[in-house]
């Protein structure tokens, strides 16, 4: 049934109240101001589940949180002391163990926070069975804002048509129009942020048009999923804001190096040096929040390691973490940073415009982007896999060289068809997987051993720490080992006639 409708005019708030208050039985509630929050991931998990989480904080305190389908008030109600700052801190363990399942660890944020006044009425049939509930929320006007008024009916599983019925008497009165909108998204829109976070932007390109514009478009668009992503890393809020932020960072030096003839020698040689700088500080922080989240998995697969000690070492690695994260805010809110978050937009603007172009700058942009996948895939189909399966160090070089692949396929598959692009990247992602997979062990395996090396010789902390640190490093050595032969089977299927026929008709596109 409609569960959302609109007052087309707010100043008849209270007519719309007593009309559904009038209707036989019905139990009217003293009006109520709370703050309603709409909350999602940063990059909007929820709704692409088609799932709103609400929390409606009271003055009194507490908070009422509801999670129901959109368009729909069909829901699960519960309090809580507070609003949750993730899935994991829900008490409900159903709903917990469904919404940590969907938000992947990401942290719930405030799509819109607004103040409103509740009207609440219950609709209860002849016996007193609740029929439906139904809420009249008005919040006024704000900063140049106008007025909002909303009614939201919630039937009661059972009674849909008896409340239809009733809601049929009630629209007679014209005061409310039905609304296909979920109500969380009319409060976005009206005082909230829309969805329109990708973190890796779709950036439609004309094959004609030339590589210095496209790039500049490029640039522009990659540098605002950075910049997007920085509050988060300064707030520390999830490790996901500094993997896309990295993601983004890792595609532009990838593209400023394959379509390196497109801007003019100064421009490459001065932000090559600061993606780098950028590149190296980040990294850190990455590889200690993926050890982070892994070694619960390491210890608990080890067995047999003492609770003390286990808990030891997980207290070394949060401690080793916390100076990089602050090295990393430092550098993000420092002079350096400004001015190169000034200087690459400008440098988007420039070469967007065709200036600051280099001798490839105005060629068909198609065709200086096939030579590059072209030299890129040839790097990798060549490279020599027996050095990779005896040197971890060996491997990783493999891996980049795979990434830089994905990214040009990602950044410029507008320019291709989109069905065999797409097939490109998912055989190419899966070799990147197992070999992500297999070079974070190995990175994980030196970290490991360095803190354990950090802490003072012949101190009780290391007499325990050091037999399991030992200990993991046996067992992540034979993960490493299992882990190359999934890259053999993985990179044996990547070089396969079927697989590479994939590339050469995408090759072959004009």
């Amino acid at each position: 049934m409609q569960c959302h409708y609109l007052l087309p005019d707010p100043t008849r708030l209270e007519a719309l109240v007593a009309s559904l208050a009038g209707v036989e039985r019905a139990q009217r509630e003293a009006p109520q101001r709370l703050t309603r929050t709409v909350l999602d991931t940063f990059d909007c998990r929820l709704l692409a589940a088609d799932l709103v989480l609400e929390a409606s904080t009271p003055k009194s305190g507490g908070a009422e949180l509801g999670l129901r389908t959109r368009r729909g008030e069909r829901s699960e109600q519960w309090t809580a002391a507070s609003a949750p700052r993730a899935a994991r801190d829900l008490g409900h363990a159903r709903l917990r163990a469904r919404l940590e399942s969907l938000t992947a660890g990401r942290a719930l944020l405030p799509r819109v926070s607004t103040r409103l006044e509740r009207h609440r009425v219950h609709w209860v049939d002849a016996l007193q069975k609740r029929i439906a509930t139904l809420d009249v929320e008005y919040c006024p006007p704000a900063r140049g804002v106008a007025a909002l008024a909303l009614l939201r009916v919630r039937p009661v599983q059972g009674f849909e048509r008896a409340c239809q019925r009733l809601m049929t008497a009630v629209r007679r009165d014209g005061l409310v129009t039905p609304t296909t909108e979920d109500a969380a998204d009319v409060l976005i829109a009206a005082r909230g942020s829309p969805a329109v976070y990708r973190a890796k932007p779709l950036v439609e390109l004309s094959p004609d048009t030339t590589s210095v514009r496209a790039l500049g478009a490029l640039f522009g668009a990659y540098g605002e999923v950075m910049w997007a992503n920085e509050p988060g890393i300064v707030d520390d809020l999830d490790a996901e804001f500094l993997h896309d932020y990295r993601v983004a960072l890792r595609s532009i030096r990838s593209w400023l190096l394959d379509l390196r003839r497109v801007v003019t020698k100064p421009v490459r040689a001065h932000f090559r040096a600061e993606l780098a700088a950028l590149n190296r500080l980040t990294g850190r922080l990455r590889d200690l929040d993926v050890l982070q989240e892994n070694l619960p998995n390491y210890l608990h697969a080890l067995g047999g390691a003492d609770p003390e000690y286990a808990q030891a070492l997980t207290a070394l690695v949060h401690a080793a973490r916390a100076p990089t994260q602050r090295a990393v805010v430092q550098h993000l809110r420092g002079h350096r940073y400004r001015a190169f978050r000034r200087g690459w937009k400008k440098l988007a603007r420039d070469l967007i415009d065709g200036r600051r172009a280099g001798g490839w700058g105005e060629r068909r942009l198609k065709k200086v982007v096939r030579n590059a996948l072209r030299r890129r895939l040839r790097r990798v189909i060549e490279f020599d896999w027996s050095r990779a399966q005896e040197e971890p160090a060996v491997l990783h070089e493999l891996r980049k060289e795979s990434k830089k692949l994905r990214y040009l396929l990602e950044g410029f598959q507008s320019l291709f068809d989109e069905t065999r692009c797409r097939r490109a990247i998912a055989e190419l992602k899966t070799v990147q997987t197992a070999m992500g997979d297999t070079w974070d062990l190995h990175v994980h395996h030196d970290i490991l051993r360095e803190l354990a090396d950090s802490l003072p010789t012949g101190s009780p902390v290391a007499r325990g720490v050091l037999p399991i640190v030992i200990a993991l490093e046996t067992r992540l050595t034979a993960l490493e080992h299992a882990h190359c032969e999934l890259v053999t089977v993985a990179f044996g299927r990547f070089r396969s006639p079927a697989v590479q026929r994939i590339y050469t008709r995408l090759l072959e596109e004009r």
